[in-house]
């Protein structure tokens, strides 16, 4: 996980110490932003996903039921 994010953020690859030590309050704002944004696109897509008429959302593959239950659970569930 970790390295998939240093290559995120351009980082060289460090071991989770040096991390801590150096960039512990950085790294944990940064988190915290990414989750952020994440459940804000979440939250778009959904209500997005309620605006989709019943033909646009058989395209896609998804049934009105689907669609009404997906965009009913709450922001920070997947």
């Amino acid at each position: 996980m970790r390295t998939k994010a240093y290559a995120l953020y351009g980082l060289p690859p460090r071991s989770p110490r040096t991390v801590a030590a150096d960039h512990g309050l950085q790294w944990s704002m940064g988190a915290l932003i990414d989750m952020l944004l994440g459940w804000h696109e979440r939250a778009r897509q959904r209500r997005t996903l309620l605006t989709l008429d019943d033909c646009m959302l058989k395209d896609i593959g998804v049934s009105r039921t689907d669609a009404e239950l997906e965009a009913n659970k709450p922001f920070w569930r997947c």
